[in-house]
């Protein structure tokens, strides 16, 4: 590249000689192609639409082509000319974009397009969405185990958020699983307490499932048997002693989950259920044993 000046110079038929300082006119031959890109994009956009940037990598550029490709198709004129350095994108969520900026140069040299792209982007504004498995209705232990995954078509989750919810109160996280790559862990709860539990993922793009209203399962703990009470009547003949036959009335009661079942039986017999109140007859001692 050169910049070349000229001038002419007249002599008159007396023999003046014109008096030139500058030049008539210049030019510049350019015969080398323009530079420009553009600017690297986050690998992830959470919002359809984004801001894409490009910039000169050569002094001389004039305007620029900016073309964008959509999931790996062909080539296309997102914006065939513009002398701006920047403009707003919408794309199509999970759709991948790559960019290439194509300059040209005041003397309309064109740049050699890029083969492959500037920089690219994927665009994810879809929330993921995970659930904790099912638990049983009681649990018979303080500690018991939990296990949370995707919820089909979510397939980039990196990481769960295990809330739990005492009682139907406010939800906290559960100490140890919060922005956690696990998928199953413990909880330790308190007798008597019904539990609420649900996962917050996190999406590869930083996107975070929207917190369900209500609880993906429950549980309620319940660590203290039932008792029963076994109330016998009859004709008392001395202490501890009947001298006819005795009914055995049972009862029981559970604080937490209530009462499934009473089974009895009497002499070492065949356990039975409970259904109403028990005869015993017959001289000599009688054991009547019982369980709820």
């Amino acid at each position: 590249n050169a910049l070349y000046q000229f001038r002419s110079i007249a002599t008159d038929t007396s023999g003046n000689v014109e008096t030139v300082a500058l030049n008539d006119t210049w030019t510049i031959i350019d015969t080398e192609r323009p530079w420009s890109f553009v600017n690297t994009l986050a690998p992830w956009q959470t919002a359809l639409t984004f801001l894409v940037q490009w910039s000169p990598e050569s002094d001389d550029v004039a305007s620029y082509r900016i073309q964008v490709r959509d999931n790996g198709a062909p080539w296309t004129d997102w914006i065939p000319f513009t002398t701006a350095r920047s403009a707003n994108y919408t794309g199509v969520d999970d759709h991948t974009y790559e960019y290439r900026a194509i300059a040209t140069d005041w003397a309309g040299n064109v740049q050699t397009p890029n083969p492959n792209n500037d920089t690219w982007t994927r665009v994810d504004v879809t929330p993921p969405d995970s659930r904790v498995s099912s638990l049983p209705a009681w649990e018979t232990t303080l500690t018991f185990g939990l296990s949370w995954s995707p919820v089909s078509p979510t397939v980039d989750i990196v990481s769960y958020t295990l809330e739990a919810s005492d009682g139907g109160g406010p939800w906290s996280p559960v100490a140890g699983y919060v922005d956690t790559t696990l998928t199953s862990g413990t909880f330790t709860g308190l007798d008597g307490h019904s539990y609420g539990f649900r996962t917050l993922a996190k999406d590869r793009a930083g996107n975070v499932e929207v917190a369900s209203p209500g609880n993906d399962t429950w549980t309620t703990v319940d660590v203290s048997p039932p008792t029963t009470t076994a109330s016998p009547t009859g004709t008392m003949g001395g202490v501890q002693w009947y001298v006819g036959a005795v009914t055995v009335t049972l009862s029981a009661t559970d604080a937490t989950s209530g009462v499934a079942s009473i089974m009895v039986r009497v002499d070492n017999g065949t356990w039975q259920a409970y259904t109403s109140p028990v005869v015993v007859a017959g001289d000599g001692n009688h054991a009547v044993a019982f369980h709820a």
